[in-house]
């Protein structure tokens, strides 16, 4: 009776030991819904920081994002490694680093296979070509209203010939070589036309303000005007597929 009475007890504080709570207290009925959360919360963070390393490290405030995640994902191995310990005590560290890391790669691999790719194209065009010869071509057209407006012919000869022929020159030497996605290259084209349109009527005014012909004020002003319509159309255009794929524009 002594012998079976101190096998009950040995047997008793094993099973103590083996459910008892690990640092952080969990009980064992909650466990293992707590270690499938907090694996799953792995696996959520890893996607995302995956998704910005592959897809949005243009935007600086992916680096805040990333950060977060990446503590979120520290303190969530931390937890899973303490409930595992403590509910299957002969289980190694190199183990359960080795497999939230090997579900942290597949994840990764799984993000980068089922990204958007065309909406990052889209994004690095818009943001880096896009919206500057956009800026760049208004700030043109507007600056051209306002001399056409002050009546100044001289004024209004020296800014065609210094400011807008060279500067929209350059922009449509850029647009032949900036990298356009697939999804844009009809609206790339279209865009390009526009400049060289642009191009063409200020070519055209400066050739008759250097004549001190001012007959062509009102057509010109038409034709810029309908130009200018023209590109805020396309702008219009780029964004729509933009939001096609998945992307916002402020």
């Amino acid at each position: 009776m002594a012998e079976q009475s101190s096998m009950n007890s040995e047997h008793r504080n094993t099973t103590r030991t083996a459910t008892q709570p690990g640092t952080f207290g969990i009980k064992e009925e909650v466990q293992i819904p707590v270690l499938a959360l907090g694996f799953m919360t792995i696996l959520y963070n890893a996607y995302a920081i995956s998704n910005n390393i592959f897809f949005a490290m243009d935007d600086s405030e992916v680096w805040v994002h990333m950060g977060f995640s990446a503590f979120i994902i520290l303190a969530m191995v931390v937890l899973c490694q303490d409930i595992i310990k403590s509910r299957w005590p002969g289980t190694s560290d190199m183990l359960i680093i080795g497999g939230i890391g090997m579900a942290c790669i597949a994840t990764c691999i799984i993000c980068y296979f089922t990204g958007n790719h065309t909406g990052k194209e889209i994004r690095q065009y818009y943001n880096s070509y896009f919206v500057k010869t956009y800026n760049e071509r208004s700030k043109l057209y507007y600056g051209l209203l306002a001399e056409i407006k002050g009546g100044n012919l001289d004024r209004l000869e020296q800014y065609l010939k210094t400011e807008v022929k060279p500067r929209l020159q350059g922009l449509v030497t850029e647009s032949g070589t900036v990298k356009v996605p697939g999804v844009l290259k009809a609206t790339h084209e279209a865009y390009m036309r526009h400049f060289n349109t642009f191009v063409s009527i200020s070519d055209t005014f400066l050739k008759s303000i250097e004549a001190r012909d001012v007959s062509i004020l009102v057509p010109i002003m038409d034709s810029l005007s309908k130009n200018h319509q023209d590109f805020e159309s396309i702008t219009d255009q780029v964004r729509e597929i933009g939001k096609n794929h998945d992307l916002t524009f402020e």
